[in-house]
Formats: structure tokens, sequence, C-alpha cells
């Protein structure tokens, strides 16, 4: 049993998808939500990785990016499962 769990963890881990956004205007700054808020972005993201897992959980990261490697920036982090997170 750990080991499906485990492969479970690495296909969440590699199915992420991370949504880049300017903190000051809540815009999301790259990719196909490029100029939409934040937040819409997210609920439409959701409703794609929902067609085909169980679960996403959403959270926020802070990461220098290439192209912005001068300057931090937050982005929005979905991270899909079929296995819902039970934390202690």
């Amino acid at each position: 049993m750990p080991e499906a769990h485990e492969d479970a963890a690495q296909i969440a881990y590699v199915s992420r998808v991370f949504i880049p956004f300017c903190p000051e205007t809540g815009r999301v700054l790259r990719g196909m939500y490029r100029g939409m808020g934040i937040r819409q972005a997210e609920e439409m993201e959701v409703h794609h990785l929902l067609k085909t897992y169980h679960h996403v959980r959403v959270g926020t990261v802070t990461l220098r990016p290439w192209w912005r490697w001068w300057q931090s920036t937050p982005h929005a982090v979905l991270t899909p499962s079929n296995y819902l997170e039970v934390l202690l």
C-alpha cells in the first residue's frame, strides 16, 4: 500500500499548476489566464482539474521565475489528487 500512496503523491506533484500573479493588482502575469483576476483563474483551473481528479488543494508560494528573476513573484499553486489529505 505505501507504493500506491507514493505513486499518487508523485502524480500529484507532477500535475501541479502554478499561476503567477501581481500582488498589487491581483492579475495573472503569464499563461492562458494572463490579465484575468487570480481568483477567476483559480476557479477555472480547479474546474478543469476536477474533471480528472477528485480533490484540488489551492495554496500560494513566492518564487523568482526566470522571466522576472529580479523580483519575487507570488504564484497560486493548485495540487490535484485522487486522495483526500488528512492533516494531523
